[in-house]
């Protein structure tokens, strides 16, 4: 087996999410993420951490928090009404926010051809399915995976 270099590894994941209309608001504080590589799985919990991206300069992916080997945090896309905080991190329609998962602490990094699958679930209402293969090479520094 050859020895992947850390630089070759996909170390954060952001994922995009937003409530469908007409349903109720989700308290992301209740939400959970399971995600598996094949190999392992893991259950994240929101971690307390939370960007907003009006406060941000250049990549998200240099700024944000993007939790640990059992957290998830947030970035905050849009948010007309401000529901979405630090100590109350409600999303309703219209509200776009980000899942930053931190892939380092919990795969050590995903490697090239690496199948991963999920699922986002809310304290109430259906769940989000996350599903992806990571690609043969890594030659960017910022990839969209789905």
């Amino acid at each position: 087996m050859a020895t992947i270099h850390p630089a070759e590894l996909i170390n954060k994941i952001a994922i995009g999410i937003t409530s469908n209309a007409g349903s109720p608001s989700v308290d992301l504080a209740q939400t959970i993420v399971e995600i598996s590589d094949s190999t392992e799985k893991y259950v994240l919990a929101y971690g307390n951490g939370l960007t907003n991206t009006s406060s941000i300069d250049g990549s998200v992916f240099d700024i944000a928090t993007f939790g640990d080997a059992t957290t998830f945090d947030l970035i905050v896309y849009q948010d007309a009404d401000d529901s979405c905080s630090l100590t109350n991190p409600v999303i309703n329609f219209g509200d776009h926010v980000v899942l930053a998962v931190n892939t380092s602490a919990i795969f050590s990094g995903l490697e090239p051809r690496k199948e991963v699958n999920g699922l986002i679930i809310p304290e109430e209402g259906a769940p989000g399915i996350i599903g992806f293969t990571t690609p043969a090479s890594l030659t960017d520094m910022i990839l969209k995976l789905q």
